[in-house]
């Protein structure tokens, strides 16, 4: 044992620098000064963000995964102290040094003795602690602190400590021989031997890693330099491992790390070769989401890379399409470590997009179904013998898999996973023309027994379809066919819901495609081919839009069409059409319904018109598109169905309806259902306001149909057959955020509600400019597809046969708005759990008052005076409270828009504009909304106490949905009667100046200026407001509590009247004394491991109690403390959960919401009163 630290260190190579590693990271600075807060940032698999106090951690089991105590164990805190060193001041670093002095103190105390403690001696922390620790005290003995903040006694106990590891990481029984656990167990044993030259104390341990360290290199790696773990993740994992073997050299050590260089040459070769198009590495084995591998550029034509000796066989290039593939083909068990059932496996890339992969990490919890399934054949695009058990230990196989190329362009593998042999072919001769033909085949006792089984699994997938003769699934961007030899008849084919996952401990929906046989042998050929893609590949390999642009008559009457030219320029517009607005205005004979022309084509006017005027036709037409079921309209014995639809990036909808040669266009946009009949050349008009369209608007009508059409360098409309015009989904997209909550998303969900559709499978489209909320939070069960832009999904319905429809205004049925915004809140704030902006601004809300949202969005309506009046306001705010917090809200970005791209592309002036604020009032507390998405909006908005903002689409989330009080102002001339205030006191218009200019036409693009001293006072008079509508409420007592009702801000005051703890069952909508039969019982679904928050204004410690109950008795508890999150597992044996809540004497709660969090559901209690 050593005596003290110093007889360790006096030895000390010196070589160590390579040891130490960095010391100035942004990163290792952020984790440390958020674990001295009290809240942790671990990563890995997955990021993890919980709030832990180290100083004060018992170190007992709190809810946390396996992944999450392994890694805390390694004491990286000591990691990070040296990693942020050099970018801490001489304060901060004492400071530093108490925090890591006194934890490590608190897990010697709680944790080293106590078996307990979660993988407290696990295999991989025990070596990772080992590592930190004696990086941790050799660089404080180098700048000579030790002795400073170390007693003799406490340097002696961490002297046993190290020796204490070593033994541990030494003895057989400890050692996880053949694993990456095993070679890093020893590594770091080697490496503090190396450290520590001349010490006979590590004589023995140096010898003993040593020859462990050569077998462990000797093993890991085939001779073609590739992991045997099954995993590209931990082929990059090892690669760095063998990196720390090179940098032995400082420590004076040549023999082993000598051997690595040819090795890591080979072992990054195969991990460029495996890398994806997008730059990742794919989902096989145990690799985590979005890990970058080794990217290389893709060649025209084919590249084959043979590992088949390995197991794989890798075929990457680009197609005479001009797009990038990928395949992979594997079959290997050279290990029982991060194994899954993949064996004759294949993972299709194309484009940038997986078409067919894998199920994905998930987490390290075997005995978890979900986790059983993403290891499950059923989760990879493999074959196997349906019902029976894959294999999974090696020593068991009557053989191994093999792989081999039996000429350039065919891999053959076979597996005994099954205990019979399977063989799959894979023949990619035809790769470069969208084809790759599969054959599978079973041989011995299952054959002509047991339905052999070819799955294909599609991670992003959005649907499939079964047609005469083949089956088709669609991707985001691409279309996949097969097409089996025998034909469908002599196949069982299935459709079937998945999921999988590529963050670790998140799940998302997947799909795939099964076909059974019991012939033994399937022969299938797979096509591949991207969405509407009209492209040419110049003869350096360019992309281009075709130019030439056929002369193609756009259906405006039977004897009289509108002949069309233009040429399509890169962008996709129309550079020249040859059409005269005016000419065209000529030729439409504008017309009431009851002047429509007599006879036969009369009567078909009359009855479409009179089939739009029935509510229940148009919200079946809605609901069978949403299902991806076809429609058809029967009127005076014709029947129209849907040819195609053109759509816009703005949220407009034109599908053409035809019946033989004769149809009509029915026009979707806002409030406006509009249907046109070329060939009568009659447009009416259901527009919202029961008046009919100007006939400005029949000549946008045209315009965009025609640009639409002319864009897409269609040849031949006529080419796509209505017969098999299929529905691809309702349209739920619109280029403003309003307009798509309040005319798009809102008339879905009420008609979705409506119709007991909700929880069906649905079809969503969307454009990425267009989507502001995530619409999966409402209807769990939809596959949604999202495109780049309308040119893209145009080509799609218009070259292969499809349409859509969106929400029409009569889908929103009066009285439907109440559950809609509650939908829509409760979705916003259950995601807090698990969004990084959560923690981000809790500290900044938590200790503060007031918060307050103040809009400073610029866009199209001019706020002249916006920065005088902000800044007037603020500081007024500021000198009457020294706690005040500000939340500046901007544009609004889109679901899936990065926030920095749409920062710097769409929202350049609202962040000038806050940065300016923020700059000028360094002493207030900020918080930039700008750019976030209408989830987070929401989320931050309920947190604030007051707001400021315009009166139109600025106050949506903070007065409509999280329904603050605040102050609301806007030019005189706009009007806020589509717009939600509940809670909202009006600037006097005579206040605010309209400023009249060219672009003020329009009464939305109208400037203004606002008297900033008014609108000052205004606000603060409204905290006295406050103050005396709580003090003046109701209170409602009951036994043991009393509650108050807060009209004015809409919250409640909950205080308990007792000296001993009260307990209140927490019900739908009102608080009760303790009684089961008032608080409501909540299922447990198929996944129980629940995420819980619990959030209140509060005095005192009130505590949410959790109660699981097994046939009706209570059998489990678990509580969650205000503030916080707690990730709850219930027993298997729990059926349901009710909810308490816990106020002890003093407690006093302002109470906003309970809520959880599973992998498939979220619930919540309010309080808040945002929706009675």
């Amino acid at each position: 044992m050593f005596s003290i630290l110093g007889d360790l260190l006096g030895d000390l190579n010196k070589g160590y620098n390579s040891f130490i590693g960095e010391t100035g990271s942004d990163a290792a600075k952020r984790k440390l000064q958020c674990a001295q807060s009290g809240v942790l940032l671990l990563n890995g698999f997955g990021d993890f963000e919980s709030a832990v106090d180290l100083l004060k951690f018992d170190w007992k089991q709190n809810g946390q995964d396996r992944n999450w105590w392994w890694q805390l164990q390694a004491l990286p805190f000591l990691n990070w102290y040296i990693g942020a060193y050099d970018l801490l001041t001489e304060a901060e670093r004492k400071q530093a040094d108490d925090f890591c002095g006194r934890a490590l103190e608190q897990w010697i105390k709680f944790a080293l003795e106590d078996k307990t403690s979660p993988l407290v001696w696990h295999d991989h922390a025990s070596a990772f602690r080992l590592r930190n620790l004696v990086r941790w005290i050799v660089f404080k003995s180098i700048g000579g602190g030790l002795g400073a903040i170390f007693s003799a006694d406490y340097q002696r106990q961490i002297g046993e400590l190290i020796d204490r590891h070593i033994v541990f990481l030494l003895e057989e029984v400890n050692y996880s021989r053949h694993t990456n656990h095993g070679f890093d167990q020893m590594l770091v044993v080697y490496t503090v031997t190396l450290l520590f030259p001349n010490n006979a104390k590590f004589r023995c341990a140096k010898k003993i890693s040593f020859d462990r360290l050569v077998d462990e290199l000797d093993f890991a790696f085939t001779y073609q330099g590739v992991h045997k773990e099954n995993s590209p993740g931990y082929q990059k994992f090892m690669i760095s491992r063998l990196r720390m073997l090179q940098e032995l050299k400082t420590l004076g050590e040549r023999e082993i790390s000598g051997r690595v260089d040819k090795l890591i040459e080979s072992a990054e070769h195969f991990l460029a070769a495996i890398t994806l198009p997008n730059g990742f590495l794919p989902l096989i084995g145990d690799t985590k989401g979005e890990d970058v591998g080794v990217v290389k550029e893709f060649q025209r034509g084919v590249e084959v890379f043979d590992y088949s000796d390995s197991g794989y066989v890798i075929v990457r290039g680009v197609d005479k399409a001009g797009v990038k593939f990928h395949l992979i083909f594997k079959s290997t068990h050279l290990s029982d470590y991060h194994r899954h059932d993949d064996d004759l496996s294949i993972h299709f890339s194309y484009g940038d997009e997986v078409i067919l992969g894998d199920g994905g990490l998930l987490y390290y919890n075997e005995k978890d179904d979900k986790r059983k399934f993403v290891r499950s054949c059923e989760a990879h695009s493999t074959v196997f013998i349906h019902g029976k058990k894959a294999i999974r230990r090696r020593k068991e196989l009557n053989s191994p898999p093999t792989l081999r190329l039996v000429d350039s362009f065919i891999a053959v593998g076979e597996s005994f996973a099954f205990n019979d042999r399977l063989r799959r072919t894979i023949d990619f001769s035809e790769i470069l023309d969208g084809k790759i033909k599969i054959i599978d085949e079973v041989f011995g006792g299952c054959a002509g027994k047991k339905k052999i089984a070819s799955n294909f699994f599609f991670p992003y997938a959005c649907g499939g379809s079964k047609f005469s003769t083949f089956v088709e699934a669609e991707s985001k961007n691409s279309i996949i066919r097969f097409v089996c030899n025998r034909g469908l008849q002599d196949h069982e084919f299935h459709y079937c819901g998945a999921f999988f996952s590529d963050r670790y401990g998140e799940v998302k929906d997947a799909s795939r495609i099964l076909f059974l046989s019991e012939l033994g042998r399937q022969e299938i050929d797979m096509f591949f081919k991207r969405k509407g893609r009209l492209a040419k590949i110049d003869a350096d390999g360019n992309d281009h839009l075709s130019c030439d642009v056929k002369n193609f008559d756009l259906p405006v009457s039977a004897s009289e069409s509108i002949s069309l030219s233009g040429r399509v320029g890169e962008t996709g517009f129309v550079e020249s059409l040859k059409i005269d607005p005016d000419d065209l205005v000529k030729r439409i004979k504008w017309q009431a319904s009851e002047n429509a022309e007599t006879g036969e084509s009369g009567k078909v006017v009359k009855g479409i018109l009179a089939w739009f005027a029935d509510a229940k036709n148009k919200y079946d037409l809605f609901i069978r598109t949403a299902r991806g079921l076809p429609v058809a309209i029967t009127v005076a014995g014709y029947s129209f169905r849907p040819h195609y639809s053109i759509t816009t990036e703005q949220g407009r909808v034109f599908t053409w309806f035809i019946s033989n040669s004769d149809g009509f266009w029915l026009v979707l946009h806002q409030g406006v259902l509009g249907i046109y009949f070329p060939s009568s050349a009659l447009y009416f008009s259901f527009a919202a306001h029961g008046g009919r369209e100007h006939q400005s608007g029949i000549i946008s009508l045209y315009d965009m149909l025609i640009k639409a059409l002319d864009c897409l360098a269609l040849k031949d409309l006529d080419s796509v057959s209505y017969e098999e015009a299929r529905p691809l989904g309702v349209l739920l997209s619109y280029s403003r955020p309003f307009h798509y909550f309040v005319d798009s998303l809102q008339s879905a969900f009420s008609a979705l509600t409506d119709s007991n559709s909700v929880s069906l499978p649905l079809r969503v489209l969307g454009f990425r400019r267009g989507m502001y909320f995530p619409v999966e939070r409402l209807f769990p069960n939809a596959m949604i597809d999202v495109y780049e832009n309308a040119t893209l999904l145009n080509s799609k319905m218009l070259v292969e046969g499809g349409y859509t429809l969106k929400p029409m205004k009569e889908n929103a049925r009066s009285g439907n708005e109440g559950p809609f915004q509650s939908a829509v809140v409760r979705a916003s704030l259950s995601r807090d759990v698990h969004q990084p902006y959560f923690l981000r601004y809790s500290s900044i809300i938590d200790g503060s008052y007031p918060v307050v949202w103040i809009g400073v969005c610029k866009e199209k309506r001019a706020w002249a005076n916006n920065l005088e009046v902000i800044e007037h306001l603020v500081r007024q705010l500021s000198a009457k409270f020294p706690n005040l917090a500000i939340i500046f809200d901007g544009m609004t970005s889109p679901v899936d828009y990065d926030l920095d791209e749409f920062c710097s592309e769409e929202a350049v002036d609202d962040v000038a504009l806050v940065n300016s604020l923020a700059h000028a009032f360094s002493q207030v507390k900020v918080i930039n909304a700008v750019g976030l998405k209408s989830h987070e909006k929401i989320f931050l908005a309920s947190k604030s106490d007051l707001f400021v903002t315009n009166f139109l689409t600025d106050s949506m989330y903070v007065a409509r949905f999280a329904c603050r009080p605040g102050v609301a102002y806007g030019a005189s001339s706009a009007t806020a009667k589509e717009h939600s205030h509940p809670y909202t006191i009006f600037l006097p218009s005579s206040f605010v100046k309209d400023e009249v200019h060219e672009r003020s036409k329009n009464w939305a693009t109208v400037g203004y200026t606002i008297d900033k001293f008014k609108l000052s006072d205004l606000v603060i008079s409204l905290f006295d407001k406050s103050r005396t509508a709580l003090s003046e409420s109701m209170p409602i007592s009951g036994r043991g509590f009393s509650k108050s009702y807060n009209p004015f801000n809409h919250s409640f005051n909950i205080r308990s009247r007792s000296s001993k703890p009260v307990y209140l069952s927490l019900g739908e909508s009102e608080f009760h004394g303790f009684s089961v039969r008032t608080a409501h019982a909540h299922p447990i679904g198929i996944c129980r491991r629940y995420s819980f928050r619990f959030e209140a204004f509060a005095e005192g410690c009130p505590q949410v109690y959790i109660i699981g109950y097994k046939d009706n008795e209570r059998f489990f508890t678990e509580r969650v403390n205000c503030g916080r999150t707690k990730l709850v597992s219930f027993p298997e044996n729990v059926d349901f959960f009710r909810v308490f809540l816990r106020l002890s004497e003093s407690d006093v709660v302002e109470f906003f919401d309970v809520h959880w969090v599973t992998s498939f559901a979220v619930g919540s209690i309010r309080y808040n009163g945002l929706i009675e």
